[in-house]
């Protein structure tokens, strides 16, 4: 359990290090996916209201 915990780490560290060249690619990855985190309760909340008035 301890080695499986310490070896993602030691990997995210090792990106981290490279992070300064990969910044750019890395945020383009993880932005469209917060957009969509944020948008898409957004549309099943106004969806759900929708059927709910009909």
């Amino acid at each position: 359990m301890v080695l499986v915990k310490i070896l993602p780490v030691s990997e995210l560290i090792s990106e981290v290090s490279l992070g300064t060249l990969k910044k750019s690619t890395v945020t383009k990855a993880i932005m469209p996916m917060a957009i969509i985190a944020i948008i898409m309760p957004i549309i099943i909340f106004t969806n759900l209201l929708k059927f709910a008035k009909i």
